[in-house]
């Protein structure tokens, strides 16, 4: 990473000054200041989006490349500081929001996992991950099948995979392909299928329901009988078919600020009470809770060893 003085201009354009020590990143603007965590990459691609879903403090990033419209976006949703070195920035300071983001690259981007691939690659993920590299061995009907895609979508994606997640010994990229589902279910994806956030009186009585998936903090409970949390929160999965039934069976009440159960519509082929670790990882990185990304780390740990 080259020195940061560009990236001081760029904000001294703003009325804004800047001090760093180590990795800790100081905004001044007249007698107010603000601190948030450095982080200097030379790109921002979906290892970078990962480690900056498992931060739990603000954060603030420096990076020597130009940062796509797409890229701008994820940046945001995650409440991402940023300056790129063409001045595109996303700050927030002392109330005030400055967005700036004037210059795109005109190359191409390169592929960056199941993102561009929309929802069939993200259901090929999935299934890849949780059956294991030989279902990319499988004859392309049965991963239609499987997937709940179309054949023709998992020719090309057959392609793609074995380029992009095979590496040189013919092993799976394990740890890219969770990095990427993660991100690109939780930002593409999971918010087609969200059914909304609610309170619900009796959750435990809900979560026995025949019609529900379980999946977050409860899902790793059940996946791991020693691991030290109390869950406080339900991200369940329920076919659409069933929502509405479900709901006013447990006569749930729309309630973002004091909700206790998230409900989305099923994505995926799955017929186990308890959604796959997987799953359970990416809803815990999606979560606001500190807690849950701390969580997310222990499941990611197993996600490795499988």
């Amino acid at each position: 990473m080259k020195n940061i003085k560009k990236y001081k201009d760029f904000l001294h354009n703003e009325g804004l000054k800047l001090s760093v020590t180590n990795d800790v990143f100081k905004l001044i603007k007249g007698h107010n200041s603000k601190k948030y965590k450095l982080f200097l990459f030379s790109k921002i691609s979906s290892t970078e989006l990962n480690v900056l879903m498992l931060e739990n403090s603000e954060t603030f990033v420096f990076t020597d490349s130009v940062v796509d419209f797409e890229t701008v976006q994820l940046l945001k949703k995650l409440n991402v500081n940023f300056v790129d070195s063409s001045g595109n920035m996303l700050v927030t300071f002392d109330g005030v929001h400055i967005s700036i983001f004037h210059k795109a690259p005109k190359q191409k981007s390169g592929f960056k996992g199941p993102s561009p691939l929309k929802s069939a690659g993200i259901k090929f993920a999935f299934q890849i991950l949780k059956e294991g590299q030989s279902f990319l061995d499988e004859f392309v009907t049965e991963c239609a099948k499987t997937a709940d895609i179309s054949v023709g979508a998992v020719s090309n994606l057959k392609k793609v995979f074995e380029e992009h997640y095979i590496n040189d010994d013919g092993e799976l990229k394990k740890d890219s392909l969770i990095n990427d589902f993660s991100i690109s279910y939780n930002n593409l994806f999971k918010p087609k299928h969200a059914i909304g956030e609610y309170y619900c009186e009796d959750l435990s009585g809900l979560l026995d329901d025949d019609r529900v998936i379980i999946s977050g903090q409860h899902a790793v409970k059940s996946h791991f009988k020693n691991v030290s949390v109390i869950p406080r929160f339900g991200h369940v999965y329920i076919k659409r078919e069933d929502a509405g039934k479900v709901i006013l069976k447990y006569k749930l009440k729309k309630d973002v600020k004091n909700c206790n159960i998230m409900i989305i519509d099923l994505p995926f082929n799955l017929s186990t009470k308890y959604a796959p670790l997987l799953l359970a990882y990416a809803d815990l990185l999606d979560s606001d809770d500190p807690r849950d990304k701390e969580l997310a780390l222990e499941v990611f740990n197993e996600l490795q060893s499988q």
